[in-house]
């Protein structure tokens, strides 16, 4: 088990571990934590779905293993106005940041060209890790839904001057308290406990095949005769 968070962009909510997309793009993965962009993409209208890349029925029969299905764009957009932020902040530190000013523009291309009408969530290997309970791990997806629209609504409420929310931002960093609470603004942005995560990248350590290929490679697997 690599123990990590997986993040994916498909075109459907997925209703069974057989219900591929007919598109899906990889996104992300973090290892040992669920980054803050990752939530943020996943706060609008966050869904308990049937996990892709986990299937139950082998371990627990009866048992769903689950992930979260978000709209992808309004969770988006909610994203470019926190790294709008982020980017504020960056560039009026007095520490060294040039590495996290220099991820924004790769980060909303990388986005851009790797949308899709959904966000996947898939939160099962670190869930395992920390409980072992696969009857559990229904519950440890719906705190995580909870944080994810805490934090969505935390940018929602959010000034419209970019100044001012920056500030709101940054005070919530280092007092840690609130949704943003643990952020680091210079370059060890990723390096700490509470990460913001902005490495993208389509080919994954779990790739999720589409409907074609899935019902393709199901085929091929039974026995001949």
């Amino acid at each position: 088990m690599a123990n990590c968070a997986y993040l994916y962009s498909l075109d459907n909510r997925p209703v069974s571990y057989c219900d591929r997309p007919t598109t899906v793009s990889g996104l992300s993965k973090w290892s040992h934590a669920i980054p803050i962009s990752y939530r943020i993409l996943a706060s609008c209208d966050p869904q308990l779905c049937v996990s892709l890349i986990a299937d139950g029925s082998e371990r627990a029969p009866g048992v769903n293993i689950y992930a979260i299905s978000a709209d992808f764009w309004a969770g988006y957009r909610r994203f470019l106005t926190f790294i709008d932020c982020i980017h504020f902040i960056a560039r009026n530190s007095h520490v060294m940041s040039s590495k996290l000013i220099d991820e924004l523009i790769p980060t909303r291309t990388f986005l851009d060209l790797h949308a899709n009408k959904y966000v996947l969530l898939e939160t099962v290997e670190l869930n395992l890790l920390a409980n072992g309970d696969l009857k559990m791990q229904k519950e440890l997806v719906k705190s995580e839904i909870s944080m994810c629209k805490w934090v969505g609504e935390a940018i929602d409420a959010l000034p419209e001057d970019t100044i001012e929310a920056a500030a709101i931002i940054l005070e919530s960093s280092v007092k840690g308290q609130g949704p943003f609470a643990g952020l680091r603004f210079d370059d060890e942005y990723d390096t700490c406990p509470d990460p913001i995560g902005l490495y993208w990248n389509e080919k994954l350590h779990v790739n999720l095949p589409n409907r074609t290929k899935f019902n393709t490679a199901r085929r091929n697997a039974q026995p001949k005769g």
